[in-house]
């Protein structure tokens, strides 16, 4: 059970200089691309993040619904289109989103992953060869007075109170949607213009200091072997 009282307060950096708490490092990870959600048996429906309905004839729980599969993804290249459901990666069920984001991640840029994916009421076997995304990953430290007045009263990873709380955010983004691609043709020559930031970053704050760390994609190409 959650309360949210209107008064959500923050005071800016009182000491600017420590608000960058190291340089930004280019990293890299596998990529499969596409958009997903959660399908699962009982889940509500037209939520942002699931599905509402489950094939009754699976005995699995629960699967990844494919929202998007963009052109030039690995998901796609492997012939998976929009609205198919995967249900295993490698022969592992994957019943929850960070369930196929762990396991793709797991593997390295230009592995071959299988994909059980269910479509028109027959499962079948796709073949994908993992991309490359390039990110950029800092953390921060800044010093000040953080105010809010979210209450959560179930034991729960994203909590908050007056003076302690910690929240994370984990949402990844397609660099192909349309959505990204409207906002590089309106933002031209903006400070987003290096790379665009997904949400994933979490903060942890407790009375006048906070920490937090952040990801923020740079590219995401189809692996190509060096010759």
């Amino acid at each position: 059970m959650k309360q949210y009282l209107p008064l959500i307060v923050s005071l800016g950096l009182l000491l600017p200089n420590v608000a960058n708490a190291g340089s930004k490092k280019l990293e890299h990870r596998a990529w499969l691309g596409g958009e997903f959600k959660l399908a699962k048996r009982g889940s509500e429906p037209f939520s942002p993040t699931r599905v509402g309905a489950f094939p009754r004839d699976l005995k699995q729980r629960a699967g990844i619904f494919v929202s998007a599969a963009h052109a030039e993804t690995p998901l796609a290249t492997a012939g998976i289109v929009a609205g198919d459901l995967i249900l295993a990666l490698d022969d592992k069920p994957v019943t929850s989103l960070k369930a196929l984001q762990r396991a793709v991640e797991f593997r390295a840029p230009g592995d071959t992953v299988r994909l059980s994916v269910f479509r028109d009421g027959d499962i079948e076997e796709r073949t994908a060869t993992l991309g490359i995304e390039s990110y950029e990953r800092w953390r921060t430290l800044s010093v000040g007075l953080m105010l809010t007045s979210k209450i959560d009263l179930v034991p729960n990873p994203e909590f908050s109170a007056v003076a302690l709380g910690f929240n994370r955010h984990n949402d990844r983004i397609d660099l192909r949607s349309p959505e990204v691609e409207f906002f590089r043709r309106h933002r031209k020559g903006s400070r987003g213009e290096r790379g665009i930031a997904g949400r994933e970053s979490w903060q942890a704050w407790c009375v006048l200091f906070s920490l937090g760390g952040h990801k923020q994609i740079v590219s995401q190409e189809p692996y190509a072997p060096e010759k």
